[in-house]
């Protein structure tokens, strides 16, 4: 009897076949319910695994034996029957047929499971995964709930931002590519990722339906979806957002550490988180520019997040970003009279949070913003000795932070974290105007050239940054480029003594010594202008005596101290040891 005849007779083929429908069936099911139940993904490998093992077993125990009424007998005691004493006609070809059709079938999900996702995954320099967050589209029959879809969208990117092997693009930047009707791979380009979330949110009167799914950008292929229906529940939409940023990571294969908590608790009731979602579509507002910054629209902004903190007092969240919008109020009004009010009301708040949740990183950021504004560097470098994870706030506050120190290397590599993490964010400019004071001249031409020029193609000129760049042409040898921004910008109205430096640079020294005696007759203490310029053409003991003067009426306004190589020159001198302890510069900093 030949070998075929005898794999037939011991019913073989069947086994194998039941048990590679058994495997199949287990699969998907597998598949379907793990991001669900927030398995790990190495559960489904395991499974994988454990088949691959027990198909030789199952093919050889079909072989030696055979399960019959009597129990399990010895294959080689069986009479003929089975395959073989069947005559050949279709019903053994069809048999034959849906067996290697399923053999097929296995073997591709297998290598989708166990190659292609393994091979799709792509790491940065440093290891990490690159990812963006687009906002959710609203798909409930209210077009209002659209701040619901955006803050889950939000929440799942939040959640994501804190696992260290992902580098998750910041909401500012994914969320302004709403209208841009681009596609995926384009919206990765832009945002230099390659993998982007993008997904739908139903909100009912009792449900939610929340559907997400992860897209390789380069290829736009589907790596991973899911949809989630649940009852209209703080808890269980918390759930959601936890269990959707943990399928992602393990199908990015991004390990979870232990101290990395994917997400905060959730409010104790619904109308505290939705009263936290419509609060925040205030700050993106801010965030973006699409605010009028008028008394009304944070009186607005701050009654919504209260009406949070009402529902849960005991919210860190809600309690932080109230205090943020006490903060965004105060920085943006020019009338001074309101700032320690607004100060304590936003410290207030903060510090709440921070007693609900001492390990709240948002807030202890927000606390650093806070001491920025009064000149506390001790308290800013406090604060943020509790923030560890490298989010874009925490970056443009260490940068700031390192401008005060002088150390200006440092704050462009934190600028430069920054924007690799918000590549559309204003930290773009912040870092152009730093540039300079690292004498990187060329870099600091091109990237306020490429600032200017997307602004100018927005409609929204960047003209705040020409002293940058007329500077850094003036010291790079090109005087003539230097002395044209300089008439445009008198052209324009701007401030004459913005330019005294380029004058300066440039040896046109009685331009620059004209807008000196203009700046001392006007009685203002502009010494960021007036120190570098008088540096600038030689009249050092001119530079100190309006620094004294400086000193003696406005001392924090030292904290900045002109980043320029001619006003470099000056903190070898004794007396700036003096400068630094009147701005308040901490010893160990100085």
């Amino acid at each position: 009897m030949s070998f075929l005849t005898e794999l037939k007779r011991r019913h073989v083929f069947r086994a194998g076949g039941a048990y590679l429908v058994a495997v199949w069936v287990l699969l998907q099911i597998t598949d379907v319910v793990a991001p669900a139940l927030g398995l790990p993904g190495w559960v489904l490998t395991a499974e994988i695994v454990l088949a691959i093992v027990g198909l030789p077993i199952v093919l050889f125990l079909a072989w030696a034996y055979e399960l019959t009424s009597s129990g399990l007998q010895k294959a080689e005691e069986m009479p003929m029957g089975g395959w073989a004493a069947r005559p050949a006609g279709p019903g053994r070809w069809v048999e034959l047929a849906m067996f290697v059709v399923l053999l097929v079938a296995v073997a591709y999900l297998l290598t989708d499971k166990l190659f292609l996702t393994t091979t799709a995954t792509v790491s940065l320099p440093d290891g990490r995964r690159s990812i963006a967050v687009l906002p959710f589209e609203n798909l409930s029959t209210d077009p209002d709930q659209q701040y619901f879809a955006d803050g889950i969208s939000e929440e799942i990117l939040n959640s994501l931002a804190a696992i260290r092997e992902l580098r998750v693009t910041s909401r500012t930047s994914s969320f302004a590519l709403r209208e841009s009707n681009l596609g995926v791979s384009e919206i990765g380009r832009l945002l230099d990722v390659d993998y982007v979330v993008e997904g739908s949110v139903r909100k009912s009167m009792s449900t939610v339906r929340i559907t997400a799914q992860l897209i390789r950008a380069d290829s736009d292929a589907h790596l991973w979806s899911e949809t989630y229906d649940r009852p209209l529940d703080a808890a269980d939409i918390f759930n959601i957002q936890e269990t959707i940023a943990r399928a992602i990571a393990d199908r990015l294969q991004a390990r979870i550490l232990p101290n990395e908590a994917i997400i905060t608790n959730p409010p104790r009731n619904f109308a505290a988180l939705d009263a936290y979602l419509d609060g925040r579509t205030y700050f993106r507002d801010l965030q973006t520019g699409d605010s009028d910054f008028s008394a009304n629209f944070f009186r607005n902004a701050i009654e919504r997040m209260e009406a949070s903190v009402q529902e849960d007092p005991n919210w860190a969240p809600s309690r932080r970003d109230l205090g943020a919008l006490w903060h965004y109020w105060m920085s943006s009004d020019s009338d001074r009279s309101k700032f320690e009010h607004r100060w304590q009301k936003s410290h207030e708040q903060i510090q709440k949070a921070l007693s609900i949740d001492p390990n709240y990183e948002p807030a202890w950021v927000s606390l650093a913003f806070l001491h920025m504004q009064k000149a506390n560097l001790e308290g800013v470098l406090e604060a943020l000795g509790h923030v560890t994870h490298p989010t874009v706030s925490a970056n443009v506050i260490r940068a700031k932070l390192m401008v005060l120190l002088a150390n200006y290397n440092a704050a462009v590599e934190y600028y430069d974290e920054a924007v690799a993490l918000d590549p559309l964010s204003a930290a773009r400019v912040e870092r152009a105007e730093t540039l300079g004071c690292t004498d990187r001249y060329e870099e600091t031409i091109r990237e306020i050239e490429a600032l200017m020029a997307d602004a100018e193609s927005s409609g929204e000129p960047l003209y705040g940054l020409m002293p940058y760049l007329a500077y850094a042409y003036a010291k790079s040898g090109n005087s003539e480029n230097a002395l044209d921004l300089a008439a445009e910008w008198a052209d324009l109205g701007g401030p004459k003594r913005a330019m005294a430096l380029v004058y300066g640079v440039t040896g046109k020294t009685a331009m620059a010594d004209s807008l000196l005696t203009e700046m001392e007759d006007s009685g203002e203490l502009r010494y960021e202008s007036f120190v570098t310029a008088a540096v600038a053409i030689g009249q050092v003991e001119r530079a100190w005596d309006h620094l004294a003067r400086v000193m003696e009426q406005k001392p924090r306004s030292l904290l900045g101290f002109p980043c320029t190589e001619e006003s470099r020159s000056l903190k070898s001198d004794p007396r700036f040891a003096e400068l630094q302890a009147a701005a308040g510069v901490p010893e160990a900093y100085r």
